[in-house]
């Protein structure tokens, strides 16, 4: 697993502090039910996507750059970390938005 981290190479930090701020959050929001937190986890989540893709954008570009210049091995390990990126801020996303739709259902006390 820390190698899977370690070779999403620098947009991995920003995806893993922003999912696990938007889990909090999205923690509090089922908690708390007089305080609505909806609204920062829906732009938690989308800057969490966001930072995912840019990994990915960066990843992709440095590849492009250097395809002339580099081995097959290193153009591989660059297209690798622009997919780990992403597919560590879709984890990051999905869990959250699972639980913020958790919260969204009516509870059983409002229908009595």
């Amino acid at each position: 697993m820390i190698e899977f981290y370690k070779n999403g190479g620098f947009f991995m930090h920003p995806v893993f502090l922003l999912g696990i701020l938007t889990l909090v959050f999205n923690i509090l929001h089922l908690k708390e039910k007089e305080k609505d937190y909806s609204g920062v986890v829906k732009w938690l989540l989308i800057a969490t996507f966001f930072l995912g893709i840019l990994g990915t954008t960066v990843g992709f570009y440095e590849a492009g750059i250097y395809v002339k210049q580099w081995t097959t091995a290193k153009i591989g390990k660059s297209i690798g970390i622009a997919v780990i990126t992403t597919a560590f801020a879709a984890f990051w996303c999905t869990i959250n938005a699972i639980l913020y739709s958790m919260s969204l259902r009516p509870s059983r006390k409002a229908k009595a």
